[in-house]
């Protein structure tokens, strides 16, 4: 993941953004 940042899309935001922010990820953005 590039500058810490990732787009996430759908239902899976949720367990994503969960998952990625266990993995150390600085940003996620939702669109």
């Amino acid at each position: 993941v590039e500058d810490g940042a990732i787009i996430l899309q759908g239902d899976l935001r949720r367990r994503l953004e969960a998952w990625l922010t266990a993995r150390g990820v600085r940003k996620v953005t939702v669109a």
